[in-house]
């Protein structure tokens, strides 16, 4: 079977989590070898799946019956009444989705596209880097756009553009920054493309890095909202986004200062004041509408609102309603020492010298889960989250899952398997193909851990026991002789 599919279907259960090490021992090996195994694999475990369906049918049908009538019972607060076309409410910690309104409908982000730019930046140069504005630069903005009327060779610092990005939201600035991180719009477009698939998202794809309009320029609620987690999760990001006010003074081609204020008017002290707000972005597209991506933080909760196909004033409201709706229903709850967690401890058996011969190990990074308040964390299961795709290769296998609260996801995390060790020739213990054979004869040798099975361990203990009581009987048996003997032997003197 696929070692993939296998684990996913097995990671709830101890015994199956046990089966999916050694599946994973057994099945994971170097590419091109490792793909081509898969391939064959999936055809396979295509093959058994069929074979088992009608035997399996009746027991999913009386499972599903059964969770449904479990998940009746389980309290979720009343949704709030929002007026935006889409939006999400996530938890930025867990991933939970605590609220969402079409968060999968495709939408134009417009200029909420700029928190992906403003954090590709951040991660890719100094504050007090200097950049030099392009022709192209210059020249991109249009009548109607924000804009900080940067000229042609104008220089700014690293840090006083991203200012002007964030809070101003200048489309030149995005232009000019793109060009000096991704040497192209176009190239810049592939790091955005690319950062935005290991968020997670799933329906995004960028073309610039403002959020000018394009056809194939677009993402979803819910994809905006894994990107923000990395955003908001960026320290020096955050730090430029809170700010309400900013100045860039005087340049060399500009002896005028440039005062300006953030667009995000959810912020302490702005026009829709929301205290527990701490950043945000603002957008607009006669195609798409009003968009709003925010972030509050309130009593060690953080929560993320993204509002898309919104209005000018409604997306404010809309994100306050549900950061408080968020807030007065919702409590983050540990995981540690729970029975959702003790699979996957350094001291359950899983990890014993049974598994571990084979120097496999594995990570859950979750700590915590969001519920409704009131909820118990052991109406939670672990389930594979199948909207995100599983990663493998012959060193690794990462496995996304989810903490379900009924149909509500509580949380996501990571499930990760991976060798202990660096991996050589000499003491490899997972299958590898000979160096020297050929993709058209591969070799069938592979280097595998010495595992003694439970079952020949039991059978080896019987066998001894067996041997024990047979040599008691007979020692028995030969005392009783003995004490015989001796008792006739006396008689006979007297």
């Amino acid at each position: 079977m696929n070692i993939r599919n296998f684990i996913i279907k097995k990671t709830a259960s101890i015994a199956m989590f046990s089966a999916a090490l050694t599946a994973f021992s057994t099945y994971a090996a170097p590419s091109p070898v490792y793909a081509q195994a898969l391939e064959s694999e999936e055809q396979s475990a295509s093959e058994e799946d069929s074979a088992g369906k009608e035997d399996e049918k009746q027991n999913e049908e009386n499972e599903n019956s059964g969770d449904s009538e479990e998940k009746k019972d389980l309290y979720i607060p009343e949704s709030p009444d929002i007026f935006s076309g889409s939006a999400i409410l996530m938890d930025a910690d867990t991933g939970a989705v605590l609220f969402e309104k079409n968060s999968h409908e495709r939408c134009y982000p417009a200029s909420t596209t700029k928190i992906l730019t403003g954090l590709l930046v951040t991660s890719n140069t100094s504050l007090g880097e200097k950049i030099v504005f392009s022709q192209q630069a210059a020249d991109s903005v249009e009548e109607g756009d924000a804009s900080l009327n940067t000229k042609a060779g104008e220089e700014f610092t690293i840090d006083q553009a991203l200012h002007g990005l964030l809070l101003h939201s200048a489309n030149e600035m995005a232009y000019g920054l793109a060009e000096h991180v991704g040497g192209s719009v176009e190239g810049f477009a592939d790091l955005m493309n690319k950062a935005a698939d290991e968020a997670g998202a799933l329906d995004t794809h960028f073309v610039n890095a403002s959020g000018l309009y394009d056809d194939e320029h677009y993402s979803t609620a819910y994809d905006m909202a894994l990107i923000a987690r990395e955003c908001f999760n960026n320290p020096t990001f955050l730090a430029i986004d809170s700010e309400t006010n900013y100045e860039i003074p005087a340049t060399n081609l500009t002896s005028e200062k440039r005062q300006f204020k953030n667009r995000n008017l959810l912020l302490p002290g702005m026009g829709y004041e929301y205290k527990y707000c701490v950043g945000g972005k603002t957008g607009y597209l006669p195609e798409g509408g009003h968009t709003y991506v925010s972030y509050a933080q309130k009593d060690g909760m953080r929560l993320i609102a993204v509002c898309f196909e919104s209005g000018a004033d409604e997306r404010f409201s809309d994100a306050r309603t549900m950061f408080e709706w968020g807030f007065n229903n919702f409590s983050k709850v540990s995981l540690t020492g729970t029975p959702l967690l003790a699979p996957y401890t350094e001291t359950s058996y899983l990890n014993s010298g049974r598994f571990n011969s084979g120097k496999i190990r594995h990570n859950l990074d979750a700590t915590y889960v969001t519920l409704p308040d009131g909820a118990s964390i052991s109406d939670v299961k672990v389930s594979p989250d199948t909207d995100h795709k599983t990663t493998a290769d012959d060193q690794n296998v990462n496995i996304p899952i989810a903490f379900k609260y009924g149909d509500f996801t509580a949380g996501t995390a990571d499930l990760s398997y991976h060798r202990a060790d660096a991996v050589t020739t000499a003491n490899v213990m997972l299958p590898a193909v000979s160096p020297d054979a050929s993709e058209d004869k591969q070799s069938t040798s592979v280097n595998s851990p010495f595992v003694v099975d439970l079952k020949i361990l039991i059978g080896i203990g019987l066998g001894l026991l067996g041997i024990f009581i047979l040599w008691a009987i007979i020692s028995g048996i030969r005392r009783k002789r003995e004490k015989n003997a001796l008792y006739r032997s006396r008689r006979r003197r007297f």
